[in-house]
């Protein structure tokens, strides 16, 4: 892996060179309200990097909210279709390491499980540029779910801050082929920048709260499966607003619609779905087997730190407090954990 100087001087350059292969760079930024946000960086001035995680995660850009799928026509006994052009390239500018690590685990949900192409194509069509995160909020527990604040994994480009420079690491092939087109403006690397990462990781550690011992939840959670009452705690305050899994960088859930514009056209389109709502687990019968709030809120915890690591070993939470954060009611993931954590150690 080669690492290179690129001095913040050169920013502008280097996001102007990037557009040259890719028509939109999204970044972190701020809305009219200061909010910080992932939007289309148009202007060096829109990009934010000292402000904490965008509280809407970059999974809309690759999976969009409202997805148009195709569009029909039906004449004459027969069916047209015209699929949308997902063809457009795109940076995905200074992700942090659970942004990241989030997105690996959609390419392993959308791509390894059942292909699902309009995912794929606009992955395919994206560079992710990642960066070590030395902002974190109150609400983050990345390193409770193994990863590190300085990371690199899952990132073509991976920047890390080093003062008047970010050190500038090409990963990935798609990353290296852009190399060449950035080399007017980096400058070697030094011994000392090598230290850089496990500085940051340091001091990022130093400002997370409370953590917990991933290792146990996991080899204990099933055993809290019929805690109800340690269930209900949580769930009993939950308003079933879906907003903990719509900012949530890993829920994959959508569902697909067709909708007509004209008597004999239409367009079919898919939007997010969620877990937390009564129709979600519905049957066409009228049985709903995760018909109580408690139900649901047992499956997505479930989900996020059992089920997903049985199929895909790999965790489908990874810390980034966001459901935290949007929680109208103040449902808080990392109490439940901890919650069922220090339960099952008191049962021992």
């Amino acid at each position: 892996m080669e690492q290179y100087r690129l001095a913040k001087s050169e920013l502008k350059s280097f996001l102007e060179l990037l557009k040259e292969d890719y028509q939109k760079i999204i970044g972190p930024g701020v809305d009219e309200e200061d909010r910080s946000i992932f939007k289309e960086i148009t202007n060096i001035n829109d990009l934010k990097l000292e402000k904490t995680l965008p509280l809407k995660p970059p999974k809309e850009f690759l999976f969009p909210q409202k997805d148009n799928l195709f569009n029909f026509s039906c004449k004459e006994n027969t069916i047209e279709i015209n699929v949308k052009d997902t063809t457009e390239k795109q940076v995905l500018f200074a992700l942090r390491p659970c942004d990241l690590t989030a997105i690996n685990y959609s390419d392993t949900f959308f791509k390894n499980n059942l292909l699902d192409n309009y995912y794929s194509q606009k992955r395919e069509n994206t560079l992710i540029i990642g960066i070590a995160c030395e902002y974190p909020s109150n609400k983050c527990f990345c390193t409770s779910m193994d990863i590190s604040p300085a990371s690199s994994n899952g990132a073509d480009i991976f920047l890390t801050n080093g003062g008047s420079f970010f050190l500038t690491e090409f990963i990935s092939e798609k990353g290296n082929l852009i190399k060449e087109k950035l080399k007017s403006i980096l400058t070697e690397s030094v011994q000392e920048d090598n230290s850089l990462k496990e500085k940051i990781d340091k001091n990022t550690r130093s400002l997370l709260l409370e953590e917990f011992n991933l290792k146990k939840v996991r080899e204990n959670l099933e055993k809290a499966y019929t805690s109800e009452d340690t269930w209900k705690k949580y769930s009993d305050a939950c308003i079933v607003c879906g907003a903990c899994t719509f900012d949530c960088p890993t829920c994959t859930c959508f569902d697909v619609n067709d909708s007509f514009l004209e008597k004999d056209t239409g367009i079919r389109y898919r939007t997010w779905d969620s877990c937390s709502f009564y129709n979600f687990s519905l049957h066409a019968s009228g049985h709903n087997p995760r018909g109580r709030k408690v139900d649901r809120l047992r499956q997505r915890i479930m989900h996020k730190f059992n089920y997903t690591v049985k199929q895909f070993n790999l965790w489908s939470c990874v810390g980034c407090g966001r459901c935290i954060a949007v929680c109208p009611v103040g449902i808080n993931t990392r109490s439940i954990v901890k919650d069922f954590e220090e339960a099952l150690n008191e049962d021992k």
